[in-house]
């Protein structure tokens, strides 16, 4: 392992708090002497239950980093694409009609999708798939 490439580690826990415990601290330390790297980052994501059937989870996270022994908590911020003030890449979507979208496939559809009515792509993975089947079972015999 090539120490320089390791910033930091992580841990996930369930329906806990967003603490390190003792334990972590002490591995975090460990492992930052080790490697000699001094800026070592810890992640920690927790999950909350959200529903009584536990069937949708929230992840919480927070990142720490140690200075002389004390723990401090890294403001992470996680960029919303749909919120960013700039949305040049956006397209509006504009109403469309059955005779609109018939005339825009013929038009273009030919270049995405083939005879078949498949993605062009998803033909040629097809195919390559068919081709690779062939040659284990050529293969084994």
């Amino acid at each position: 392992m090539v120490q320089e490439s390791v910033i930091g580690w992580y841990r996930q826990r369930r329906h806990s708090e967003q603490h390190m415990t003792f334990r972590e601290k002490l591995f975090h330390e460990k492992v930052k002497t080790v490697l000699k790297n001094p800026h070592m980052i810890f992640l920690l994501l927790t999950s909350s239950r959200v529903t009584p059937t536990d069937s949708t989870h929230r992840m919480e996270y927070s990142a720490f980093t140690s200075c002389s022994r004390r723990f401090m908590n890294i403001p992470v911020l996680v960029t919303n694409l749909g919120l960013l003030e700039q949305q040049g890449y956006w397209k509006v979507s504009a109403p469309c009609s059955a005779s609109g979208y018939s005339l825009t496939m013929k038009k273009h559809g030919s270049r995405f999708f083939s005879s078949s009515g498949l993605m062009k792509e998803v033909d040629e993975i097809n195919k390559m798939n068919d081709s690779l089947q062939a040659e284990l079972q050529v293969k084994e015999l």
